[in-house]
């Protein structure tokens, strides 16, 4: 089909027209002398018409200003595209709502199409600029906003003239968030504020609000709210006062720290060396601490290449939290501090190490305490009060390569079944059958008198040792599947050495009561599950039921007859055995009743082969169970 839009009619008549008559027509190009003819033009039907614009649009000259406008109550009205609407000053006939204009697009400096760019939608009330595309009416589009004399800056000027910033308001609030940057002569900075919680991030020239006065209060960086706060870093976080000027480093440059933390874990391994020697540690004690302290040295100083030109440096191997500073490092609160490690806590210092202590000193230990001195002795000084030194099971032992004195006005020895004192190969025992005094020399004793009365004793008193307190301990052992270990052994040793074993019960969960208070380990045995075991099995599935299928089911029970009189008339019973093992994997693809019902037989078949020793190495089980489940189904389906 065909779209005309235009026909040219012509047509001709000589005997009519007597002025053609007397006419030459003898000079027509195309020979047409009498008739009628026409020519047309026209356009396929699929393509759209559009006639001509015989009058032109009119056209905008130069920028408009409006006013944006929303519906009543709102501060910020926009579409899905960032669209404002506004009222024109020149318009009598709108009422600064959401219908005085048609949509307007707003220029950004930076605008994408996958969900990145900038945007700065201007709010109800706002003064902005106006062009239009090309002049066309229908194509305005805002470019900018305006201040004026109701509309004025955030900032007084010129009076603050050095400060340029990015500040908003709250949406239908008070508070506000600022982008401010200072270029005041020598006091430069930059801040990123916010007023929810007082939250800044203040950077160079520190100074109070420029329309406070701008008193200055510090250099540097500031990072404050009133709010919480929290750092966080991945890969691993240094902290540290050491100099690094002109960003001339990797931002992680730490050889002074590395160096200072190596120097402290050689002096935790030497000390400890020392005391091993001399057997106040045993293997195991700081040596321990010190490996710690190596690895966790090599994993700060990190590993890799080092190319600066390619951007190349060796980074934390795990995510360390560093501390450094090369003046001090201060910590104070007016509470408590608490410092926990889940391995091992290392305290180095080539100085004093001083502990001053208001109340009490108290330290618990779960597995000993060793104190080793290397050089100017040990000293231990009450002002007041007693000093006890108690061994609640085992000995207290004093060794001195020189002398022990003990100065008091009393000092009584007591012991509850025999008391020793011997010295240069002689010796007195004192136990309750009496006083024996041994020497291989002269016996001398000066008295003023010797009085000898009848037998008496005096007894000594020992108080009971203190029982630790005890508590309750939750195990759990369970498989990957968080189904848990039925009926598996434990074993637990509390922090006293006291083993308190027991058994899982059928979820994997036990209550263990008695622990002493303190570290314990646990230790389980091994899962009591067995493949050959059907009373290892914690639950028998419901079988699967396929219809149709108790035929197959006859075949291989007969199947399973037949392999059982074969193996009574043919001493090679093994060929059976595979002949049955043949079919049923041949049919388990499609129909498991049929492994269901060949299983008795076949276990009965497995068992006769492994009496008459012609399968050696199967489990004896075998032969005396009626079910069993093999590895290649799936778990829980049981057969028997």
């Amino acid at each position: 089909m065909w779209l005309l839009t235009e026909i040219i009619h012509e047509g001709k008549q000589p005997q009519v027209l007597e002025e053609v008559i007397s006419s030459d027509v003898t000079d027509l190009k195309d020979d047409f002398h009498q008739g009628y003819r026409n020519r047309f033009c026209a356009t396929p039907w699929d393509v759209p018409y559009r006639p001509p614009l015989r009058h032109p649009k009119p056209k905008v000259l130069g920028a408009q200003r409006a006013v944006v406008t929303g519906p009543e109550g709102e501060e910020i009205y926009c579409d899905e595209y960032g669209r404002v609407k506004v009222q024109f000053f020149w318009d009598r006939e709108g009422q600064s709502d959401d219908k005085t204009t048609c949509w307007m697009r707003v220029a950004s400096s930076w605008a994408s199409q996958s969900s990145f760019g900038a945007i700065s939608l201007p709010r109800v009330g706002m003064e902005v600029l106006i062009t239009f595309l090309e002049g066309d009416p229908d194509q305005p589009l805002i470019t900018g906003c305006l201040y004026h004399g109701a509309n004025l800056p955030p900032y007084r000027l010129p009076d603050f003239k050095t400060l340029a910033t990015v500040k908003s308001k709250e949406y239908k609030g008070s508070r506000s968030n600022e982008l401010r940057i200072d270029d005041t002569t020598s006091e430069i900075s930059i801040a990123l504020r916010s007023d929810h919680g007082a939250s800044a991030i203040n950077l160079g020239y520190l100074t109070h609000p420029r329309p406070s006065g701008g008193q200055p209060r510090g250099e540097g960086f500031e990072l404050r709210t009133d709010r919480h706060g929290a750092v966080r870093a991945a890969a691993g976080l240094l902290l540290t006062t050491e100099p690094r000027h002109h960003e001339a480093k990797h931002h992680k440059d730490l050889p002074e720290t590395a160096e200072r933390l190596a120097t402290a874990s050689e002096q935790q391994d030497g000390f400890g060396q020392q005391a091993r020697e001399v057997q106040a540690q045993d293997s195991g004690d700081q040596d321990e601490v010190a490996k710690a302290l190596h690895a966790q040295h090599q994993g700060i100083v990190g590993s890799g290449p080092t190319n600066q030109s390619a951007n190349e440096f060796p980074e934390f191997s795990e995510p360390h939290l560093v501390l450094a500073s090369p003046a001090g490092i201060a910590l104070t609160t007016p509470r408590s501090t608490h410092v926990a490690t889940g391995e091992h806590l290392a305290l180095s210092s080539t100085g004093h190490t001083s502990l001053s202590i208001g109340k009490r000193l108290l330290a618990s230990a779960s597995q000993g305490m060793r104190l080793f001195v290397q050089n100017m002795g040990w000293r231990l000084v009450a002002a007041s009060g007693d000093i006890d030194i108690k061994a609640l099971k085992d000995n207290i032992n004093l060794l001195a390569k020189l002398d022990i004195t003990a100065n008091a006005d009393r000092i009584t020895l007591t012991a509850k079944t025999e008391l020793v004192l011997q010295g240069g190969g002689s010796a007195t025992t004192y136990n309750a059958s009496g006083i024996t005094h041994v020497t291989t020399g002269p016996y001398t004793a000066h008295a003023a008198n010797f009085a000898h009365v009848g037998p008496k004793s005096l007894a000594g008193t020992f108080p009971e040792p203190p029982k630790p307190g005890k508590g309750n301990l939750e195990l759990f052992n369970k498989y990957a599947t968080l189904e848990g270990v039925k009926e598996g052994d434990f074993e637990v040793v509390d922090a006293m050495g006291t083993r308190l074993p027991g058994a899982l019960d059928a979820k994997g969960f036990m209550s263990v009561a008695g622990a002493a208070s303190g570290p314990v380990s646990v230790r389980f045995g091994r899962d009591p599950a067995d493949t050959w075991s059907v009373g290892s099995y914690f639950a028998t599935s419901a079988k699967p039921i396929v219809p149709g299928g108790e035929n197959v089911a006859a075949q291989a029970k007969t199947l399973a007859s037949a392999a059982m009189g074969a193996m009574h008339a043919v001493k090679g019973g093994v060929q059976a055995v595979q002949q049955v093992q043949t079919t049923v994997q041949a049919a388990s693809k499609g129909v498991p009743q049929l492994l269901m019902a060949a299983a008795p037989s076949a276990v009965e078949l497995l068992g006769t082969a492994k009496r008459a020793s012609d399968l050696p190495g199967l489990p004896a089980t075998l032969s005396s169970t009626s079910s069993f489940e093999t590895p290649a189904l799936l778990m829980g389906e049981m057969l028997s």
